[in-house]
Order: C-alpha cells, then structure tokens, then sequence
C-alpha cells in the first residue's frame, strides 16, 4: 500500500501537522523523518520494521539506537532487506 492511498489523517505529516508531536507513535515519527521507503516496503512499513528489528537486539527506544556506529546501523539495513 502507498502512502497516498491512506486517508489524509493516518498520513504521518498530515497527523503531525494536525496534532501535534505528541500524538504520533515511534514508528509515525520514524516515518517523517525517513521521508519515503524502500522498493518493496513504504515508509510506514519501514519504519515499524526498523523499530521491529532494534527492539529485537534489546533497544527499547529509538533515541538508543540513533547513536550507535555507521557499521551497526548498515548491518541493521542489511537485515531489513531481506
């Protein structure tokens, strides 16, 4: 499913535009900040895989995640592409 084919409020920017920060999940602020997929997954997709696959190795939070070295963070893009 594209993200276009969402109704304007599940839209991650729309949501954020309309309430705010506050009221948007992980993945949906994940999303934003991603911009667009990967060939096969749309952001939204991506972004809970993403999530799906750091909590898998024990991340609670994203903001754990955001500072670890270029190689960890390659070998987790490997992972979700297969």
């Amino acid at each position: 499913m594209k993200i276009k084919d969402l109704l304007k409020i599940e839209r991650p920017r729309e949501k954020l535009e309309k309430y705010g920060v506050k009221k948007l999940t992980e993945f949906e602020l994940l999303a934003i900040l991603l911009g667009s997929g990967i060939e096969g997954l749309n952001v939204i997709q991506l972004s809970k895989k993403i999530l799906d696959t750091i909590q898998k190795i024990g991340i609670k939070k994203i903001k754990e995640f955001i500072c670890w070295p270029k190689e960890l963070l390659l070998s987790i893009k490997k992972d979700i592409s297969q």
